[in-house]
């Protein structure tokens, strides 16, 4: 069974390590857990759009924090993380194009028909 920690920013090699007494035993028993680290985290190659926490603090702040409720939230979060990509996109580079939610869905359908599932 493969496992994807989810995100952002999460590797799944660290974590399915730290925390594999929290699967179920019958679940352990009966699958072999494998996990990955997806795109720009752990020991994939990196993707680094800060040199520090801070430089993303300043950016991003205390104003994105939740989910938009309303049409100026959902304005103003908008224009918040499209700075925020303007931004990660003068550093991290052409890596950033391959580090969406369905490029990790295809790495998983890869890894899946690499252990010999069938299509």
């Amino acid at each position: 069974m493969f496992y994807n920690p989810g995100g952002p920013g999460e590797p799944g090699v660290a974590f399915l390590r730290g925390n594999y007494s929290v699967f179920p035993a019958g679940l352990r028993a009966r699958f072999d857990l494998v996990s990955f680290d997806p795109r720009g985290i752990g020991q994939s190659t990196p993707l680094q759009c800060f040199d520090t926490s801070e430089q993303e603090q300043q950016l991003i702040g205390a104003d994105v924090s939740g989910y938009p409720s309303n049409r100026a939230e959902q304005r103003s979060y908008e224009g918040d993380f499209a700075a925020f990509d303007a931004a990660c996109a003068t550093k991290a580079g052409p890596l950033l194009a391959h580090d969406s939610t369905a490029d990790v869905a295809r790495d998983l359908d890869l890894l899946r028909r690499a252990v010999g599932d069938p299509a």
